[in-house]
């Protein structure tokens, strides 16, 4: 098994036969004060979610329209604010990342390929063959598209037309993380990357020349599965500053002129950061979720109330961070110390969407499992399981806590 698949991270994978058995309970659900008040506005059903994989579909908001795509080659358009759908286009193609959008394009990642379609008709533009699947979000920059594909390859695209500008190849271990590190564009002429292991390098984004190369976990242990450090998770920039973090590793603030670590904490995490003014935020592994000092990595903060409960990455809500979790739960924490503040749970299937030949009952088991980050829009909060329920939420600060 080359790549492999963490789902829920309080389950242990046995690398040699595929099956996972249980090394600790989630916790449950504690009561407490709420300081919010979530208000569901609309929900509806994305095709057929993930149909099982372990892929991150998230949605893309811009403007008023909000996009969204299955596994299986639905791309939706709906109104960010009523929910209703705009158009839908069924492509003869498997779709295992994206959308990412690029000036009038939503761009797809997929089985050895990266493709365009147009972002107000969904008419296929262009596509282009690649070594190996895609599983980071397409990003672009002016009229160049990046994309991170599972065999380490990392591809300039020229916009138009889809043409390979350059390619910069990266050696991926036997064993790794089922997922690849998204590309960051900073300044408009780098890209930093993660890969399979546990480095970050930055490339000139014109020509794709190597700048420099940063290690942020060394890989530790006899088996390939303990020495697995992919650096999967959403890098994060600020003020000359790199943040990464690694599988079984370090998170890790880089200067971004060279490549100098400026401070590491040993926290494992394969999801994103979220930055502010004075902190960062991340989940890791064990589902706790921690606010460290951009400064120097000291803990602000740790959150143990959703030990197991295999967390998104943070994003931000004012001064709250939005999480979603292995069953659906969507969880508010107030960035001052991380207390609950919120929760609410994207609806089960059965409520909205009746059950079709395709997904009896004796078939059909839910994942509703948050692995894609919420999609925050001032007091709008979108929340997509893999399942392909897409929810909206919004959000106001209840008045006894004002």
């Amino acid at each position: 098994m080359k790549h492999l698949s963490l789902l829920p991270v309080f389950l242990l994978l046995a690398a040699c036969s595929g099956s996972i058995n249980p090394v600790e309970p989630p916790s449950e659900l504690t009561v407490f004060s709420p300081e919010l008040k979530v208000q569901p506005r609309w929900s509806r059903e994305v095709g057929g979610g993930t149909g099982g994989k372990y892929l991150k579909l998230a949605p893309l908001l811009a403007g008023e329209q909000l996009y969204a795509a299955d596994r299986y080659g639905r791309v939706r358009a709906y109104h960010s604010l009523s929910g209703e759908r705009l158009w839908q286009v069924e492509l003869e193609r498997v779709i295992s990342a994206g959308p990412g959008h690029a000036n009038g394009l939503l761009l797809f990642g997929g089985d050895a390929e990266i493709f365009a379609i147009d972002k107000e008709r969904g008419e296929l533009r262009w596509h282009t063959p690649l070594g190996s699947e895609v599983l980071s979000t397409p990003v672009s920059q002016g009229e160049i598209i990046v994309v991170h594909a599972v065999d380490g390859s990392i591809t300039a695209l020229n916009r138009e037309d889809g043409s390979v500008a350059w390619r910069h190849l990266e050696r991926v271990p036997s064993l790794s993380l089922r997922g690849t590190g998204t590309p960051l564009i900073v300044d408009a002429d780098r890209v930093m990357v993660g890969n399979a292991s546990g480095q970050v390098l930055a490339l000139d984004l014109r020509a794709g020349t190597l700048l420099w190369r940063a290690t942020i976990a060394t890989p530790r242990g006899r088996t390939d599965l303990e020495r697995m450090v992919d650096v999967d998770a959403d890098l994060a920039f600020a003020d000359g500053v790199l943040y990464a973090a690694a599988f079984q590793g370090s998170v890790a603030a880089i200067n971004a002129a060279n490549g100098q670590l400026l401070w590491t904490r040993e926290i494992s995490t394969q999801t994103g950061i979220a930055l502010d003014d004075e902190a960062l935020y991340l989940t890791d592994e064990a589902g706790d979720a921690w606010a460290l000092a951009r400064q120097n990595g000291a803990t602000l903060w740790k959150q143990a109330a959703l030990h197991r409960r295999s967390l998104s990455a943070p994003a931000q809500q004012g001064r709250y961070l939005v999480v979603g979790d292995f069953e659906g739960y969507l969880h508010w924490l107030n960035k001052e110390d991380g207390r609950l503040a919120a929760r609410s749970r994207v609806r089960s299937w059965q409520e909205h969407f009746p059950l079709t030949d395709e997904y009896t009952d004796e078939s059909y088991i839910e994942d509703r499992a948050h692995l894609v980050t919420p999609l925050v829009e001032g007091t709008r909060v979108y929340g997509l399981d893999q399942r392909g329920v897409l929810d909206a939420y919004d959000v106001s600060i209840l008045k006894s806590v004002e």
